[in-house]
């Protein structure tokens, strides 16, 4: 089979989990205020709502919990509506537990000088000019705060686990000096984080609607957000808030149209028969709250951003999954040769170098002597099946027993492959590798593989446009009463470089806290 044949196959999800299908998606480009529909409990009575609280949540991620602390902290009555089966599932849940903040207590108790205004220069330079600077400072400020806060709540912080990591190591250290900013907890996992956040919030009375899912934000005659629809196991209610809607639903790397529409550069001669992003991140991540707060009006704020953009494989077109590539063989083009440095930094740069050859991509090829040194830690490409047995079945990756075999299957010329392939194993072998890689493994063992390599991302980071009380702004930059919005369904947190691991954990805690301690201070709805 010609891989190309393979891949050409399209089968976008359908039905609910694309939140309305067409109809939700054309309002969400638009952003056009959907009235008629959003308010039609203007004129009902009490008697129209089947549940009445001060705080409605959507989204049990680390936002929406550190969100649910904060107001249940303060007395108020606070409904968190995930429409997953748990709050273990979350990115926030599943990631490694790491997080980026600066003038932290463990910091001082490590003899790390550290200050705000360098953390901000760091986080100015990797943004590039394309964040929104108040979120950019808000963050450098209260991202300390944040971690100590953390720490209080429960999750095991300590020096030992303070390091120096992502960006800033290798890049940027001409504008300020790498420090360590990166605490994680000791469980070395998310749910370190997140499952101290959920027992304090329902010790101090907060209700969790699991397999739950918002659906709808409902208005009033004022404009003012009072309350959502959600769907529970077909059933439908109708949940009145009478302080505010916080959304954390995370952004839309997961809805192949989405990503097509805003993310997937369309080229004369480049492959657009799919997107050219795909997701490791939650299956849950289809943007079903940017859409609801654009049927309201909010402004969309870099929708082309994601949190981390990397080299990876796709895995399913029908949910735009995606694994990564940890550990790269060799990138060729169709031409049958390497141009493009595997494991080159900043991982947004390589992604655009890829897209730089020939009908926009490359192909990865390794061998199994890669995927057996590699296995103790995923694999060179994590989140897919054992054996790349789901991958192969679906025609995302290839399988060849001789270079000869492979170069038919990618439609590439066969001893130009062979000389590719035996250059680069030279390199590694002498350490002179023609792109300036090291520590390269040569690929000499049979079977050997290979997938197209597009960008991945845990998820987009990119949406809806906030203030610094996190309250969610219209296309006239007036704030949508009682709306707020949080983690990476917001765009601007962040601009076009990852500041490394924990940026987006950091933001998520942040924006829920400064959510949660706002939405409080709002008078009830009558």
């Amino acid at each position: 089979m010609n891989l190309n044949e393979g891949l050409n196959r399209r089968s976008f999800l359908k039905g609910a989990a694309l939140m309305g299908g067409a109809a939700a998606f054309a309002g969400m480009v638009g952003c056009a205020p959907q009235t008629s529909a959003s308010q039609e409990l203007s004129s009902a009575s009490d008697s129209a709502w089947d549940k009445e609280v001060d705080v409605v949540i959507a989204g049990a991620g680390g936002g929406g919990l550190a969100a649910a602390v904060e107001a249940s902290a303060a007395g108020k009555e606070v409904v968190v509506c995930e429409v997953m089966s748990s709050a273990t599932m979350s990115n926030s849940a599943l990631c490694a537990g790491m997080i980026q903040g600066a003038c932290t207590k463990l910091q001082k108790e490590a003899g790390i000088d550290d200050s705000v205004e360098e953390f901000d220069k760091y986080l100015t330079a990797v943004a590039e000019g394309f964040e929104n600077p108040e979120l950019r400072r808000l963050y450098a400020e209260k991202s300390g705060e944040t971690i100590d806060w953390l720490a209080e709540q429960g999750a095991a912080l300590s020096t030992e686990r303070l390091s120096t990591q992502g960006t800033m190591v290798d890049y940027y250290t001409d504008v300020t000096p790498a420090v360590a900013r990166m605490h994680q907890n000791a469980d070395g996992i998310g749910a370190g984080f997140t499952e101290p956040l959920r027992k304090k919030a329902e010790e101090q009375g907060a209700e969790f609607m699991f397999d739950t899912q918002v659906t709808r934000l409902l208005t009033n005659v004022d404009g003012e957000v009072e309350g959502v629809i959600v769907a529970d196991g077909g059933k439908e209610q109708r949940i009145k808030a009478r302080l505010g809607v916080i959304l954390n639903t995370g952004g839309f790397s997961r809805n192949a149209d989405m990503v097509r529409s805003f993310m997937s550069p369309a080229m004369p001669g480049m492959f657009n028969d799919r997107p050219i992003m795909g997701s490791y991140g939650s299956p849950w991540q289809q943007g079903d709250g940017i859409m609801m707060a654009c049927a309201l009006g909010a402004k969309l704020v870099n929708p082309w951003c994601a949190y981390n953009v990397a080299p990876g494989l796709e895995r399913k077109v029908e949910d735009n999954s995606a694994g990564y590539i940890s550990m790269p063989g060799i990138f060729v083009s169709t031409d049958g040769q390497r141009h493009v440095l595997e494991n080159g930094r900043p991982t947004e740069n390589v992604v655009g170098d890829v897209w730089k050859q020939p009908n926009g991509y490359v192909w990865n090829i390794w061998d199994q002597g890669l995927a057996d040194a590699t296995a103790d830690f995923g694999g060179p490409i994590m989140y897919c099946s054992d054996g790349f047995e789901e991958e192969l079945s679906g025609g995302y990756v290839v399988k060849a027993d001789t270079v000869e075999e492979l170069a038919a299957a990618l439609d590439l010329d066969a001893d130009t492959l062979k000389k590719t392939i035996d250059g680069f194993n030279e390199g590694a072998a002498s350490g002179a590798d023609a792109l300036g890689r090291q520590n390269a493994m040569p690929l000499m063992q049979p079977p050997f593989f290979a997938g197209r390599v597009i960008a991945v991302s845990p998820d987009t980071a990119g949406g809806v446009d906030v203030n610094t009380n996190t309250q969610v702004l219209n296309v006239f930059g007036e704030v949508i009463p009682r709306l707020y919005a949080v983690g990476n369904m917001v765009g601007g947190f962040k601009g076009k470089v990852n500041a490394g691991c924990g940026q987006a954990l950091g933001w998520t805690y942040t924006s829920g806290r400064i959510a949660g301690q706002h939405v409080v201070t709002l008078e009830p709805l009558a």
